[in-house]
C-alpha cells in the first residue's frame, strides 16, 4: 500500500512538472508569435535592415536586395523582425509585400521579375525641354544653393564633355546647385544641379555660366571617397532618391567604379559612381543603391 501511494505521488509530481513545462513552452511560443505574418518579400525599392522597430533614423545594419524573400519572427509598430544573410534586424512593412500568413490567412505569391521603369525621361542625346515645378528633396550632405538659369540648360552625367548627355532642358527649369568640380583645361566650374522633369527627380552637370545668383563658395568640391566593382548589371538612377528617374541603360557588370558621394535614405542608401562604359564608349556617372554593389570600400567613412 505504501509503495502504491509513493508511486502515485511520484506520478502526480511528474504530471505537474510536465504541465509546467507545457505552460512555459506555450508562453515562450506566444511571446515570439506576435504576428500572423510568416514570410515577406521586399518591394522594388529594396529595404534597410535596422536595429530597432521605431524610426527610420535608427542605426542601419545593411541594405536588403529588392524582391528578396524573408521569414518573419516578430512584428512591432509596423516593422518585421527578420534574418538577412546572418544579420538580425527590422524592416519597415511599407517596403515589403506579405506573401505568407498563418492559418486561414495564408496567401502565396509567385516570384516576379523586376518591372520595367515607366518614369518619363528625356529622349535621345538631344534631350527635351520642360519642367514641373521647383520642389526639391533634401539630400544628405548637400547644401540648398538655389540658382536661376539664364539660358537653355545642356547637361552631362558627369563634370565634363567626356560624359554622356541626359539631355537639354528649358531655361525656365528651377534648379538647386549641389556640388562643384573645377575644370582647369577650360577654366570653368561644372555644377551638379538637381531639378524635376515630368515629376521625376534628376541630378546632372552643367557649366556655371548658365546659372545666375549662385554662390560658388557655398558648394562643396567633389572628391573620390571610395571605390567598388560591380558583380552584376545594376539599376541606375539620375538622383539619390526613390523618386528619381531611372536611367535606361543599367550599370554593366564587372566594371571598376570610383565613388563620389553617399546619400542616406529612409529605406535605401545611394552611392554616386563613375565608370567607363565600353558599351557606349563613354564615361558615365550614376546613382545606385548601396546594396546593389556587393563589395565597396569607403575611404572617408559614411
Amino acid at each position: 500500500m505504501l509503495n502504491s501511494y509513493s508511486n502515485r505521488r511520484r506520478s502526480l509530481k511528474h504530471i505537474a512538472l510536465l504541465m509546467c513545462c507545457v505552460l512555459l513552452l506555450s508562453s515562450a511560443v506566444t511571446a515570439h508569435a506576435a504576428t500572423d505574418v510568416t514570410r515577406i518579400r521586399t518591394n522594388e525599392q529594396g529595404a534597410s535592415l535596422r536595429s530597432d522597430p521605431y524610426k527610420t533614423d535608427y542605426n542601419k545594419i545593411r541594405g536588403v536586395h529588392a524582391y528578396y524573400e524573408l521569414d518573419v519572427y516578430d512584428e512591432q509598430n509596423g516593422w518585421y523582425y527578420v534574418n538577412y544573410k546572418g544579420d538580425w534586424g527590422w524592416v519597415a512593412s511599407s517596403m515589403v509585400t506579405v506573401i505568407q500568413r498563418n492559418g486561414s490567412g495564408r496567401t502565396t505569391y509567385t516570384r516576379t521579375a523586376t518591372p520595367k521603369p515607366s518614369t518619363p525621361r528625356p529622349s535621345g542625346r538631344s534631350g527635351s525641354s520642360g519642367s514641373s515645378g521647383g520642389s526639391f528633396e533634401s539630400f544628405t550632405g548637400f547644401p540648398n544653393a538655389y540658382a536661376t538659369l539664364n539660358q537653355k540648360m545642356a547637361t552631362r552625367t558627369g563634370p565634363g564633355t567626356k560624359y554622356d548627355e541626359p539631355g537639354s532642358f528649358s531655361s525656365s527649369t528651377p534648379v538647386r546647385a549641389m556640388s562643384k568640380v573645377w575644370d582647369s583645361a577650360n577654366e570653368i566650374y561644372w555644377i551638379q544641379v538637381q531639378f524635376r522633369y515630368n515629376g521625376a527627380i534628376y541630378c546632372a552637370y552643367t557649366g556655371h555660366w548658365r546659372l545666375n545668383n549662385l554662390d560658388l563658395s557655398s558648394l562643396q568640391t567633389e572628391r573620390i571617397v571610395g571605390r567598388c566593382t560591380t558583380r552584376n548589371s545594376i539599376e541606375a538612377f539620375y538622383a539619390p532618391s526613390e523618386n528619381a528617374a531611372r536611367i535606361a541603360r543599367n550599370v554593366p557588370s564587372g566594371v571598376k567604379c570610383d565613388i563620389y558621394a553617399l546619400v542616406r535614405g529612409p529605406y535605401s542608401d545611394f552611392i554616386q559612381i563613375e565608370f567607363y562604359d565600353y558599351g557606349i564608349s563613354s564615361w558615365r556617372r550614376a546613382w545606385v543603391k548601396d546594396w546593389a554593389v556587393d563589395d565597396y570600400e569607403m575611404y572617408y567613412g559614411f
